[in-house]
């Protein structure tokens, strides 16, 4: 990995992860925004499913 500087999850995300998730799901149009995110994240995963069983290149 390159040589840069971490930053702790901590100070992203604070001490209450769930705050978090409702502060940015009151910030953003509900349906466009997880809708998004829930797309992004099926896609990963059927990514990485390829990759393991070699469906895909």
């Amino acid at each position: 990995m390159p040589d840069r500087a971490r930053t702790p999850i901590r100070e992203v995300v604070g001490e209450d992860p769930v705050e978090l998730a409702g502060a940015l799901l009151r910030n953003y149009p509900q349906g466009r925004w997880i809708s998004r995110e829930r797309e992004r994240l099926t896609n990963a995963i059927d990514r990485a499913i390829d990759r393991v069983t070699g469906d895909k290149p």
